[in-house]
């Protein structure tokens, strides 16, 4: 073979390889914005709500919480048209549009009604938009913003891109905050709705058929919204179709793209939002007979020496019950699970569960921040859940003994 044969051979092969390098970029760059599909996700923590009971026998729900967007490096107020959400309501009497990625699964939406009562709720399979900004943390939004809630649709009916309009975190994006050079913002703050009661509620609300129709959580599923521009721009805060607002059809979301476990953590618990239904009292500690335990005093006791804590618990109750008791501590060393126990409480009397520690174990106790309490009590309405929980924030030494009390029960006073 000649050298300039040899030459030859070399330059083609130098130039197909070229070209499948060349074309090989090119389906790179052309998959790159399916593999960075994502969306926003709740932060766990902050959801919560209000509960309001209605003449009817109903109770309406009020939820909100904030968000972020970790993975979105770049301000989203001018890249897209806003961060959308759709309400997990776990209602027993109604079906939502299930979404499923992995072990990650849930309901979002109303699909549809089992028709046992006159369900005032709207179908809806549309994403909803969220605050301009974040309300929560008093962060603003851009400048220019409007908030606009339109009525539901089904999921595949026409969305309406003209009129909706949310917001897509704080301004500005470099804010010095846990999530600077990220999204972040509110959801619910701007939805505002008179109750039954007369007065203003904030947050995405759903009407319950009764107080024991409530469920133990209520979550969100994040989306991301595409569409939008620059302030000013003719598609500012505009959505490119109707797909972006379908809660089927836009699959960019914490579920189906993050695999995020939207019923974990950034879910609410009805039992600790701020107004109870009928048979509570708002801002006290009194539950209605249903929930069996009237009063309950906890302590925790440490014994240092021999590696010991006890939890001590005088209780009155509304009828005889079977109770599982069980108890945690949260510090600087961590968190540890400290026991649990199933007996039956009589009217009045004294509940004890002791726990023997590792060395290890006791180091967690000293370095404690609080103990928590929490009673199961089967067959009792789940609004009283909230009744079936105690802080324990306050260490005393009584005659040379650490003792954990509960906040206003140090000299003795029931809860």
């Amino acid at each position: 073979m000649s050298a300039a044969h040899s030459i030859s051979t070399h330059s083609r092969a130098f130039r197909l390889g070229l070209s499948a390098l060349l074309a090989l970029g090119a389906i790179l760059v052309l998959a790159a914005p399916a593999a960075m599909a994502d969306a926003g996700n709740p932060i766990n923590g902050t959801t919560k709500g209000e509960i309001v009971q209605n003449p009817d026998g109903t109770v309406t729900v009020y939820v909100r919480g904030q968000w972020n967007w970790l993975s979105h490096n770049s301000d989203c107020n001018t890249d897209r048209a806003g961060a959308g959400l759709a309400m997990i309501w776990n209602d027993p009497t109604e079906t939502g549009y299930t979404l499923s990625q992995g072990a990650v699964s849930a309901a979002v939406g109303v699909a549809g009604k089992n028709g046992s009562w006159a369900d005032p709720n709207p179908i809806d399979g549309m994403v909803h938009p969220a605050d301009r900004g974040n309300v929560a943390e008093a962060l603003p939004g851009l400048g220019g913003q409007t908030f606009n809630d339109p009525e539901a649709q089904a999921a595949g009916e026409a969305h309406p891109t003209e009129t909706w309009r949310g917001g897509c975190g704080r301004e500005p994006l470099s804010n010095a905050d846990a999530y600077s050079g990220h999204p972040f913002g509110s959801w619910g703050y701007e939805k505002s709705s008179v109750g039954s009661d007369g007065k203003p509620h904030l947050g995405y609300s759903h009407v319950y058929r009764s107080s024991s129709d409530i469920p133990s959580t209520i979550c969100v599923n994040f989306y991301d919204v595409h569409g939008g521009g620059k302030a000013g721009d003719k598609n500012f805060q505009v959505a490119n179709n109707s797909k972006s607002l379908d809660v089927l059809e836009n699959n960019d979301n914490s579920i189906q793209t993050n695999a995020f476990n939207v019923n974990g953590g950034s879910c609410a618990e009805p039992s600790e939002f701020d107004k109870p239904p009928a048979g509570g009292t708002a801002g006290t500690k009194k539950p209605p007979p249903v929930c069996k335990l009237r009063k309950a005093r906890a302590r925790v006791f440490v014994y240092t020496r021999h590696n010991k804590v006890r939890l001590v618990i005088r209780y009155v109750a509304f009828t005889k019950a079977r109770i599982t008791t069980s108890y945690t501590l949260r510090g600087k060393k961590g968190n540890l699970f400290l026991g649990q126990a199933t007996q039956t409480f009589n009217k009045k009397g004294l509940f004890r569960l002791p726990k023997h520690l590792t060395r290890g174990k006791m180091n967690k106790v000293r370095a404690a921040k609080e103990f928590r309490v929490q009673f199961k009590i089967p067959g009792t309405p789940k609004f009283c859940k909230r009744f079936f929980k105690r802080k324990l924030t306050i260490p005393r030494f009584v005659e040379g003994q650490r003792v954990w009390f509960q906040s206003g029960s140090v000299f003795g006073g029931d809860v």
